[in-house]
């Protein structure tokens, strides 16, 4: 409450004063007052376009709410601001794959990965964009990558296994989802794969 009316008592100072705006509205949204919250966010925006924190609190704030096509909006105008901002593009790829509109995710995590060249995470996006483009071996190179930068991403191992398994190659694929249940136990997909060839993860398995 106290950094809320600090920044209410700013704003009276100064009606036009952008950085109270955004951080109010960021305030709020995190006091549970959402609408007043996003609205005060999207006047930031509105008062000066350039600043980025404005931007990305609200594209956050829409996101956290699964307002998928007010979130991409807002991340659009922080990457416009901020383009070499790795974490606005994997932001931004997360939705567009959520969205079904995989060229403009594979878009993003690429250039999240040339903005940063040992993001597994940037690594794994473009193997699910491609992935759902059924460009399976394309796939199963950037899951490896993305394995090889983030060793302890659990579903990178269980998505190289349904590539792996696309193509025939049963065996590496169980080994993919047992590789991804000794990370994340509880990794519900790999489970489900699993199950699926008579194994029960959580007991002793050949090859496990």
């Amino acid at each position: 409450m106290e950094s809320i009316d600090c920044f209410r008592n700013a704003l009276k100072a100064n009606p036009y004063d952008v950085e109270a705006t955004a951080f109010y509205g960021w305030s709020l949204f995190k006091a549970g007052k959402v609408d007043e919250g996003i609205a005060q966010m999207t006047e930031a925006t509105v008062k000066d376009p350039k600043f980025a924190p404005a931007w990305q609190n609200l594209a956050t704030a829409y996101t956290s709410q699964n307002k998928n096509s007010e979130a991409i909006k807002a991340w659009e105008g922080a990457l416009a601001v901020n383009p070499n901002n790795a974490g606005i593009s994997l932001n931004l790829g997360y939705l567009y794959l959520a969205e079904g509109k995989n060229d403009k995710a594979l878009d993003q995590y690429k250039n999240a990965f040339k903005l940063d060249p040992k993001s597994g995470q940037a690594c794994f996006g473009m193997g699910s964009a491609l992935a759902n483009m059924d460009k399976t071996d394309e796939a199963i190179e950037q899951y490896k990558k993305a394995i090889s930068f983030s060793p302890k991403l659990s579903a990178a191992y269980n998505n190289l296994g349904v590539e792996l398994e696309k193509k025939g190659q049963i065996d590496q694929a169980k080994d993919q989802y047992r590789k991804a249940l000794q990370i994340d136990p509880k990794n519900e997909e790999a489970i489900k794969n699993l199950e699926r060839f008579g194994e029960k993860p959580g007991l002793e398995n050949p090859g496990a």
